[in-house]
């Protein structure tokens, strides 16, 4: 399983390299590192599925010395590592570019969100396709739209409020908890992406 996760950094190093570059300008126009950190973390969590998605490349995976249980636990330990590689670029270069070390909460949440999308990302990408999951998306943005016209107008303000809350707040025992529930879902997921793809067929 070593060999799939070492495979997943060296295929994408290019995009390892072009991303520290962009993030090192964000950083350097000031952006958000809240920002920065959980958009990057999606693109790059998403790219590592997609890159191997191809059925050419299903078919050499599993024609590979891998169970498949090997195969789908390479992607969530990659996707976690992705995620500590970018918040660890954050920091570095936050704190050679600002002199300051970056906020500790802000770098949480973006472990949290990046590690919910990847949970909830993943086995749908499973069971269907990552192409798939743009009609997922327009979904839930039409269901959220028909929230905010129909039942909870003011949706928006509270979103901000929730997010400008979880952002100030500097209680360590809340995001711990946050943190917990996340893992937690995120190992659900895990095992749910096994079950699916164990019973996948690729002709």
């Amino acid at each position: 399983m070593l060999q799939l996760i070492k495979k997943d950094f060296y295929i994408q190093k290019m995009v390892w390299l072009f991303m520290i570059l962009a993030i090192a300008i964000y950083i350097f126009a000031q952006a958000s590192s809240l920002f920065v950190g959980i958009i990057f973390g999606i693109v790059m969590t998403v790219n590592l599925f997609a890159m191997d998605e191809k059925k050419s490349a299903q078919l050499l995976l599993n024609s590979l010395p891998f169970t498949r249980k090997e195969i789908v636990s390479s992607k969530y330990i990659a996707a976690f590592l992705y995620i500590m590689c970018i918040i660890a670029t954050i920091s570095v270069l936050h704190l050679v570019v600002n002199q300051a070390i970056p906020n500790m909460y802000h770098l949480l949440m973006i472990c949290i969100v990046s590690l919910l999308v990847v949970a909830i990302f993943y086995p749908f990408a499973y069971r269907f396709s990552s192409k798939y999951f743009t009609f997922l998306f327009v979904g839930i943005f039409a269901a959220y739209l028909l929230c905010l016209k129909l039942f909870v107008p003011n949706i928006n303000d509270q979103i901000r409020e929730l997010v400008g809350y979880l952002s100030s707040v500097s209680q360590p025992m809340i995001y711990v908890y946050i943190l917990v529930a996340t893992v937690i879902f995120y190992s659900l997921s895990w095992l749910l992406s096994i079950r699916i793809y164990s019973k996948k067929v690729f002709e």
